[in-house]
Order: C-alpha cells, then sequence, then structure tokens
C-alpha cells in the first residue's frame, strides 16, 4: 500500500524576490528592470482545504480524516457520500458543484480504468468546465496546487465504500 504526507508549509512568501533576468541588450535594460522583480504572497493552509495525507482507504484534510467519499472545494467540504464508482456521477447529485461554478473538477480514485460517459462529459462542457478523471494520489496531488494558485477548482473523492 502508499501513504503520503505532506509538510505543513507555505506554498508562498511574502517577500520581494529577484527573478532571473533574461539575456536583454543594452537598450532594453533600463525599460525591463521594473519587471525583474514578483510579488510572492504567503496562502495561509488554514483558510484553504489543503489535502496534509492520503492513502488508500483516506485523506486528510487539515486535521480531519476523511474515509468515503467526498467533494472538497477550496473553503468546504461535502463528504460521506454514497458514491461508489464514476456511474453515481449524474446531474442531481452534482449541483453543489456546479453551483461553486468551478474552472475544473478533477476525479480521483484509486481504479481509474474506466472513462466518463457521454452524457457525463456533456454536463461539464455545457457549463464551459473542464473535468479530469485521475488516480487519487495524482488527483490530491493537482488540486494542492490549483487552489494554491486560487484557482476555482473542484476535487470528487472517490474511495471504495
Amino acid at each position: 500500500g502508499w501513504k503520503t504526507s505532506f509538510e505543513p508549509q507555505s506554498c508562498c512568501f511574502d517577500q520581494w524576490r529577484e527573478a532571473a533576468p533574461p539575456t536583454w541588450t543594452a537598450n532594453e535594460t533600463n525599460q525591463k528592470n521594473a519587471s525583474r522583480y514578483m510579488k510572492f504572497h504567503e496562502i495561509h493552509s488554514d483558510k484553504i482545504n489543503l489535502i496534509r495525507a492520503y492513502d488508500e482507504q483516506s485523506v486528510t484534510v487539515h486535521e480531519k480524516k476523511i474515509t468515503s467519499s467526498a467533494i472538497l472545494f477550496p473553503d468546504n467540504i461535502i463528504d460521506n457520500l454514497h458514491y461508489k464508482s464514476i456511474d453515481d456521477l449524474f446531474s442531481s447529485n452534482l449541483d453543489e458543484v456546479f453551483k461553486y461554478e468551478p474552472e475544473i473538477v478533477l476525479i480521483g480514485m484509486h481504479d481509474n480504468k474506466h472513462n466518463l460517459t457521454q452524457e457525463q462529459i456533456a454536463l461539464f462542457n455545457k457549463r464551459n468546465v473542464s473535468v479530469e478523471l485521475m488516480s487519487l494520489p495524482a488527483g490530491c496531488r493537482t488540486f494542492n496546487i490549483l487552489i494554491s494558485e486560487q484557482r476555482k477548482a473542484v476535487l470528487i473523492i472517490l474511495l471504495s465504500l
């Protein structure tokens, strides 16, 4: 079995950092100096649902251990869902997901040998929402990256019941 934990840490730093300058000609240097610095902002992990750990039976968000299928939003969790597979994802039980108006929906599951049906893909397409089906570990990592970039992402976790 596999188990991964993420160390609590800030994903960005609230300080000015000098970016590595590209090679410029002498005339371009004065014009480009103003854009040599980038501002990084700390994102406090207690305000967003960063995934701290996951294994074959659970996902841990902050200190909350999720042991059943769930939907993770950057600032909300809907857990104790009775989804067993992607076949359980249809319009009526995705209302909360679509109300959030996400840019992308990630579906993380242990058995990622399945595909979404054309009807399921159409549900997302008609709302201009990208959808990605991936392994649970990849879904957890991708979700953390997207929400740390302040993207409107949702992770649907499908854990075996």
